[in-house]
């Protein structure tokens, strides 16, 4: 691996980039356990932005190896989720193999509403609703949007057993 790098006391290492075009610093952490098999690497480990979410990535051979992809040994049928969400902590204790449907169990909320949670204007309701065995299920209407939230919460723990929240 070509990056600069700093063994950590809490048993972790950071990995750092410099942006050749713009000089901004990146960097992403793994457990230091991971080091030597990310270190073997030999060219570059790049970070870019894809939307919201930066990412790292290498060429190895004549193909991209994703970081969090190559440390958990991941299989192309499986995800790999960061379970805080950061894609730049790629320790293992925050990733889990998982498949597509529970990893979008985790996606996070869109807007000011909280997930699985809309406002229905025409009976000034906020609805809880959301996908179970391919198809769209309602868990009803409520007053406030706390109301809604609670019962989002618990219909996710019944129905997504893959879910963080």
């Amino acid at each position: 691996m070509k990056n600069q790098f700093k063994h950590n006391a809490d048993g972790s290492t950071t990995i750092y980039y410099t942006h050749p075009k713009n000089g901004d610093l990146f960097e992403t952490i793994i457990d230091t356990e991971d080091f030597e098999k990310v270190n073997s690497v030999k060219n570059t480990w790049v970070f870019y932005k894809n939307g919201k979410k930066v990412r790292v990535k290498c060429r190895i051979g004549n193909k991209h190896h994703y970081l969090y992809r190559y440390i958990m040994n991941a299989e192309d049928s499986i995800v790999v989720d960061h379970i805080d969400g950061n894609t730049l902590n790629n320790r293992k204790s925050n990733l889990r193999l998982v498949s597509q449907k529970h990893n979008l169990h985790n996606q996070k909320q869109r807007g000011n509403l909280p997930r699985n949670v809309n406002y229905n204007p025409l009976r000034n309701k906020y609805r809880v609703t959301f996908m179970v065995d391919g198809k769209r299920k309602s868990f009803g209407q409520y007053d406030t949007v706390e109301e809604a939230e609670k019962v989002a919460i618990e219909a996710r723990r019944k129905f997504m057993p893959g879910s963080i929240k």
